[in-house]
């Protein structure tokens, strides 16, 4: 009888190890997708609680909803009270948020608060939200507000030409500055109120236009604008055919849209109806 203790061959451990490299590379597409999965739902809750705040805050403004910003005197001084600051009270519950920040005419933003990155306003796990002190109105939170909410809406303007009317106060370019209403919103299960945006200047989905924007509208495909949608956040950059970015809608649902339907919910809301995919 032989003394010859058992093992594996090399053979034998190579198809083992090419085996685990299998299943590695079957099981790491799936794990990738589920915690992307994961990340849109947990982005789309955040929504949804910004979605109250901007509830509460109509009902205690004659129904009309935040702006993206809002610029006040304060002095010499010329402060901008964006629209994280005009929600403050009704997610933060203690800090600046209750105290000298997120209050018109104050000359500190609510962003200056060290609890607000552990908020809402910057609870997308999918964004990575960094702090720059030196340029607070600046630092990008992961979310924004629409600046054309009553698109596709226009006002005629200088050489015969029109604009949107933008939602900020006052409003930059040749459009005059207003609040606008809940009340005003039409089709508001197809318009976006509020959405995934990667910078900090409110959200106007630009992207490629023909001759008639409202219907050559196609996200940029390269790469999202800085500053606007961010249309790939949940999915992968340039895949068009699946949803990728989380839309709040004016009549307070969220839902996950395709790049092209987030940015008809923007620009003209019949045509993300008409047109989702």
């Amino acid at each position: 009888m032989s003394n010859r203790r058992a093992g594996f061959t090399l053979v034998e451990l190579l198809v083992v190890i090419g085996i685990i490299a299998v299943l590695i590379g079957l099981l790491l597409p799936a794990l990738t997708g589920a915690r992307r999965s994961a990340n849109a739902v947990k982005c789309a809750a955040q929504l949804r609680d910004l979605g109250n705040a901007v509830q509460i805050y109509a009902n205690e403004n004659q129904y009309a909803i935040p702006t993206q910003q809002s610029i006040y005197k304060v002095g010499a001084k010329t402060v901008k009270f964006m629209w994280y600051d005009q929600l403050a009270k009704y997610v933060f519950k203690t800090g600046l948020a209750q105290e000298t920040a997120g209050k018109p005419g104050s000359a500190v933003s609510v962003i200056n608060d060290p609890n607000f990155g552990r908020t809402a306003f910057v609870g997308c796990p999918a964004f990575a939200y960094l702090y720059y002190p030196s340029n607070a109105l600046g630092t990008a939170t992961g979310y924004g507000l629409s600046l054309i909410p009553l698109a596709p809406a226009k006002i005629p303007v200088l050489d015969s030409d029109s604009t949107f009317v933008l939602n900020q106060f006052p409003a930059t370019l040749t459009a005059p500055a207003r609040y606008f209403k809940i009340s005003e919103f039409k089709n508001p299960s197809n318009r976006a109120l509020m959405a995934d945006a990667n910078g900090f200047g409110g959200i106007q989905a630009k992207g490629e236009f023909g001759p008639d924007p409202m219907t050559y509208y196609t996200p940029q495909p390269s790469s999202n604008v800085f500053g606007d949608l961010d249309y790939f956040r949940h999915g992968k950059r340039n895949d068009f055919s699946r949803p990728s970015c989380n839309v709040l809608f004016a009549d307070m649902h969220v839902d996950l849209c395709t790049p092209l339907a987030a940015g008809w919910a923007i620009r003209d809301p019949s045509q993300r109806a008409n047109r989702a995919n």
